[in-house]
């Protein structure tokens, strides 16, 4: 589905996330944007807003740019311009606002389907061989160690999560937690092939303790 309002925001979220090098970049979103697509087509809901909400879901990430309110002036200047209208953009700013792991720590928000759409297309682009390569890109731009077998660390805050720390630990932790979050049949299904990518971890923390000869 690409209406004119949608191939206006996707090019708006191009221009502002393509060259990204953390794993955030327009190649992730346009993942996202096709995840969405193949959970809509087993959900009826506004197709329209889902796709807008997975184009736009990290243009003001807070953990991607210091200008998170100048950007979500930005994102609603430029919704408005493309002729959304206010009950939309307010729907697309809760999904994107409130669709993050690290936000449904230390509560559950509830989405609409549309949200619920959005946030398990994100998801699965988080799991897999994807979300493993993507996690060491974040780790490479901020200098994070690849692993470490001494930590033991689960998050409970947003403040916990975001803590630097190793890729490989991090991925776990968040591959054991994302896995149980999934809202639809759709995702769950895709989930569990992405899933597989476990052993891909125990073979990395076999070969880095020299314990697999």
């Amino acid at each position: 589905m690409m209406t004119k309002r949608i191939d206006k925001v996707r090019n708006y979220a191009y221009k502002m996330m393509n060259g990204d090098q953390t794993g955030h970049g327009f190649d992730h979103v346009q993942r996202v944007v096709n995840n969405s697509q193949k959970i809509l087509q087993n959900e009826t809901d506004n197709a329209e807003l889902v796709l807008t909400a997975a184009y736009l879901h990290d243009v003001f990430d807070d953990k991607l740019t210091d200008e998170v309110a100048g950007r979500k002036a930005d994102v609603r200047r430029q919704l408005i311009a493309f002729g959304y209208d206010t009950a939309e953009i307010n729907e697309i700013f809760y999904i994107i606002e409130h669709m993050s792991f690290s936000a449904n720590l230390e509560q559950h928000y509830a989405l609409s389907i549309e949200g619920q759409i959005v946030q398990d297309a994100d998801r699965l682009d988080a799991l897999g061989a994807l979300g493993i390569v993507r996690l060491f890109a974040f780790g490479g731009v901020y200098d994070y160690p690849m692993y470490d077998p001494n930590e033991t660390q689960v998050s409970r805050t947003k403040t916990e999560y975001r803590k630097p720390r190793a890729t490989i630990n991090h991925y776990e932790e968040r591959m054991n937690e994302v896995i149980k979050r999934f809202n639809t049949d759709t995702g769950k299904e895709f989930a569990q092939y992405r899933f597989a990518v476990a052993e891909f971890i125990q073979q990395f923390k076999a070969e880095w303790e020299n314990k697999e000869l």
